[in-house]
């Protein structure tokens, strides 16, 4: 397994593109994520396209061929991956909407007020 390999596996699941890989691969997730940068893909852009994928309503990260994972080690890239996605902040669940009011206006406070009749006296 090269460092070459690894590099174009973890651009393949991130970017969806197949990158030309520079001689000298990567080794390391911190390795990977300043590669990207050299490639065009630094924070700011992934955090993009994964906040558009997910608006879209696509898969992301993308799908990585079974034969790319066999020759770089399945452990190995998914180490790499999600040590990766903390580095460059596309980790964890993005929010996209607001649910609900931030501050409760007084129609909400009107409402939480309101008892049924069978509640009895509270307060």
């Amino acid at each position: 397994m090269s460092d070459d390999a690894l590099l174009a596996a973890v651009a393949l699941a991130l970017t969806g593109e197949r990158p030309v890989v520079m001689a000298g691969g990567a080794a390391t997730p911190d390795e990977v994520v300043a590669r990207l940068a050299d490639l065009g893909w630094d924070a700011p852009r992934l955090v993009g396209l994964r906040l558009q994928r997910q608006a879209d309503e696509q898969p992301w990260p993308f799908e990585v061929p079974r034969a790319v994972l066999a020759q770089v080690g399945f452990a190995r890239f998914t180490a790499v991956l999600k040590e990766v996605r903390r580095l460059t902040g596309t980790d964890g669940l993005m929010r996209t909407r607001h649910v609900g009011p931030k501050v409760i206006g007084p129609a909400e406070q009107r409402l939480l007020a309101d008892r049924p009749p069978h509640h009895g006296n509270v307060g």
